[in-house]
């Protein structure tokens, strides 16, 4: 019996379609003319190519993960800083009063949102 190495890449193709399709080792080494252990060589490669294409996405949605809580962070350390500002007597005394509901208001909506998106992003793991 032969080698994968000696295949064509169309055979190889066909034999990892057979494969797919859910055929047994014994059916395809008879359509083929190949040993169960080349079908189960050919498999494995099949195993492997998917192991690394799911290693991928999970490395993407890590660093994905990783720059939505950056962001989430660098928003909250913003919206505290604009609260410390609007905690300041001198600045509140500047400030006309529908103003100041407008911003408490903004700041809220901004909050309860970031609060949203971790806790939708904590529920995902």
């Amino acid at each position: 019996m032969a080698r994968t190495s000696n295949f064509t890449p169309e055979m190889i193709g066909m034999v990892q379609a057979a494969i797919i399709a859910g055929h047994t080792y014994e059916e395809i080494a008879k359509q083929f003319n190949i040993s169960k252990s080349t079908v189960g060589n050919i498999k494995n490669k099949i195993d492997g190519e998917k192991a690394s294409l799911h290693k991928i996405k999970d490395d993407e949605n890590y660093r994905i993960d990783v720059q939505l809580m950056t962001s989430l962070k660098n928003h909250l350390d913003a919206l505290n800083a604009i609260a410390e500002v609007a905690k300041d007597k001198d600045y509140l005394r500047g400030q006309k009063a529908s103003d100041l509901s407008q911003l408490h208001t903004t700041i809220e909506n901004h909050i309860v949102r970031l609060l949203q998106s971790s806790t939708d992003e904590s529920s995902r793991e």
